[in-house]
């Protein structure tokens, strides 16, 4: 598994898992993946592949034994991430 080759959503569970559970430095770049632009967020994808496949792997391995892992749903993700973004820029939403 490549983290390029992930989809959104799965990238983005990569990312608040790495930034709640990861430490200091995957919490970092968790953090710089949320306030990234589209090419920058590929090349924090490409630069840290293996760290965002670990997270994404314990993500969908922590679902599949029925753990709750994400402090949110589905639907929620994407919002929570885009807030998650601005509030780290120091943006109001």
């Amino acid at each position: 598994m490549k983290a390029i080759d992930l989809d959104h959503y799965m990238v983005w569970q990569a990312a608040k898992l790495m930034e709640r559970e990861g430490g200091s430095f995957a919490a970092h770049i968790a953090e710089a993946f949320f306030v990234a632009d589209s090419h920058n967020r590929e090349a924090l994808l490409a630069a840290f592949d293996d760290l965002f496949c670990k997270f994404y792997r314990e993500y969908r391995g922590a679902q599949i034994r029925g753990e709750k892992k994400s402090a949110f749903d589905d639907l929620f993700c994407k919002f929570y991430c885009e807030y998650r973004g601005a509030q780290i820029r120091g943006e109001k939403k």
